[in-house]
């Protein structure tokens, strides 16, 4: 009763404070941003380690394992899943929703440095990187035709070109196509006639393939 009381008897001062909750209700309301695909940010890190010409066991045993025992000891650790095949360890390393990405990432680094001695030399560098939704493509096209591959690769090359220029795009990506090649045979019965080494051979034509 008192509080109905109150604003009979204030009409104007309720009708006033109504009028000033609308106003901020719609201009909040315009001037909310809004995206269509928002960042969403998700707590997973990859390691990519490829290793050229191993089999899976040995994958498994040289260099995946080696880093899971490293990476066991990672705080707000939910799971991790690796994967072992012929050239290559995949490991897939899932934290608690709470988690801060970037600081997950660094701790990932740190723990594939400790376990670093233990990898072969000859394995490649591990390639560490979070899953970012934002770099996902929100479009794929597919080009093909009865061309040569040659003039397909460029025509995929000058439409990236064009769409890039688009405003608002910000990244293209050609996947495929092919890349021009000049293989070398080498006789080795004039390359010994002629005393010349291979090591010589591979400088010389590195030397030559060089714009100037």
């Amino acid at each position: 009763m008192i509080i109905s009381n109150a604003a009979i008897n204030r009409s104007t001062t309720i009708f006033v404070l109504l009028l000033l909750i609308l106003v901020t209700g719609v201009f909040s309301y315009t001037q909310l941003p809004r995206e269509s695909n928002p960042e969403v940010v998700i707590p997973y890190i990859t390691i990519r380690v490829p290793y050229e010409g191993v089999a899976p066991e040995d994958i498994e045993s040289l260099i995946t394992i080696p880093i899971e025992r490293r990476l066991a000891g990672l705080s707000d650790l939910k799971q991790i899943r690796s994967t072992s095949v012929e050239g290559l360890s995949f490991i897939f390393i899932e934290f608690e929703p709470k988690t801060d990405i970037n600081d997950a990432l660094q701790k990932v680094r740190d723990k594939v440095d400790l376990a670093q001695p233990d990898i072969p030399n000859e394995a490649d560098d591990p390639i560490i990187s979070e899953i970012n939704t934002a770099e996902f493509p929100i479009m794929i096209m597919s080009l093909s035709g009865n061309l040569p591959l040659a003039v397909l690769d460029q025509i995929a090359s000058d439409m990236e070109d064009r769409i890039e220029a688009i405003q608002g795009v910000l990244n293209v990506e050609v996947i495929g196509g092919v890349e021009r090649e000049i293989q070398i045979e080498v006789d080795p019965e004039r390359v010994a006639q002629y005393g010349i080494s291979f090591s010589d051979l591979i400088s010389v034509v590195a030397q030559e393939n060089v714009n100037t």
